[in-house]
């Protein structure tokens, strides 16, 4: 009769080892899902705010550049429009 008791105390704690070992794990395993959907949040915020930064920058470099162009061009305009002739023409008229 004692051996019999003996080995369901050993059962017992066997069962309880496990019961604990598997809240254990439980909360490791939600503890590391957590943090992988923190993770994707964090990479989502992050390509997000990469893109907007990329497409600002990528504006701002475009209108840079048309600036310029545009710039010259009026510059080359207004040399063609009022030429030498041009000029001397208002130079004599002074």
């Amino acid at each position: 009769m004692k051996g019999k008791n003996t080995s369901r105390a050993i059962l017992a704690a066997v069962v309880m080892g496990f019961a604990l070992a598997a809240v254990a794990f439980y909360t490791v395993r939600e503890v590391l899902a957590a943090f992988v959907l923190f993770s994707l949040v964090f990479v989502a915020f992050g390509a997000a705010l990469l893109l907007m930064i990329s497409a600002e920058e990528a504006l701002v470099w475009g209108m840079r550049n048309a600036e310029t162009y545009f710039g010259r061009f009026r510059a080359r305009h207004f040399a063609l429009a009022t030429g030498p002739a041009t000029h001397r023409r208002h130079m004599s008229s002074h």
